[in-house]
């Protein structure tokens, strides 16, 4: 599933040494995976043009995380401020998990 790359993706990048790849992956493999269509990737294009015209620049994976939480109007759980950023331009659900970690 293409979401479930773009995710991988973005958390791969963000991997410390001390962190295993199989370990993460088998950690969010209960995690339902939720369908891209392909006229997505334009949308995508797209929020990504409208973000940077606002002063926002998300990468090319949150752009399709985003795109892909917006048309199945799910909330995304995240721990990264880009996707708050993108909250005043684009009808985007979350629910940022840095506040939750933040309370240990």
């Amino acid at each position: 599933m293409l979401e479930l790359t773009a995710i991988q993706m973005e958390l791969m990048t963000g991997l410390r040494t001390t962190e295993r790849k199989e370990s993460m992956l088998q950690w969010f493999a209960p995690i339902v995976r939720l369908p891209f269509e392909v006229s997505w990737w334009k949308q995508a294009w797209n929020l990504a043009a409208r973000l940077r015209r606002e002063g926002i620049t998300p990468t090319a994976a949150d752009c399709l995380i985003a795109t892909v939480a917006i048309n199945h109007q799910a909330v995304l759980i995240h721990c990264d401020a880009a996707f708050e950023s993108m909250k005043p331009v684009v009808p985007l659900l979350t629910l940022d998990w840095t506040l939750h970690l933040s309370r240990r």
